[in-house]
């Protein structure tokens, strides 16, 4: 499990930003990772099969979806990979082959984390988030 202080770009999930983003309700966050992992663990197929259809508008609507998610559960390098995949579609209609090899290997590292802080929760506790916490 990855603990970096917020704003650490090797953070694969920024935990400590993430329970801030749900004002410190921890079964909010867990739901959020279980709802992220549900919905995102086929992502890099479809987005491939959007890609090869040629359907730039559907590809990049995919991409533009992970980026927000991504967000949400604070995992800022899958965030700014999925970003620059919805640019390069909105720009050119299709995406580096190295780019979306790229957010596939970020979106697995990222599942792989939710799935651990899912599967073990209270042995892997997150961060305490302070009374500080910004609204």
């Amino acid at each position: 499990m990855t603990d970096a202080p917020s704003g650490d770009a090797a953070a694969v999930i920024d935990l400590a930003a993430a329970l801030d983003r749900v004002m410190g309700d921890r079964a909010m966050f867990l739901r959020l990772l279980a709802r992220f992992a549900g919905d995102y663990r086929d992502l890099i197929p479809r987005l491939q099969a959007a890609i090869d259809a040629g359907d730039a508008v559907l590809a990049q609507r995919i991409a533009h979806t992970l980026k927000g998610a991504a967000g949400m559960i604070e995992a800022l390098p899958l965030r700014r990979l999925a970003l620059e995949a919805e640019l390069a579609l909105k720009a050119d209609g299709a995406a580096p082959p190295a780019l979306i090899d790229a957010l596939d290997c970020e979106l697995t590292r990222v599942l792989v984390e939710v799935n651990a802080l899912l599967a073990a929760p209270a042995a892997a506790p997150l961060p305490v988030v302070s009374s500080t916490a910004k609204a």
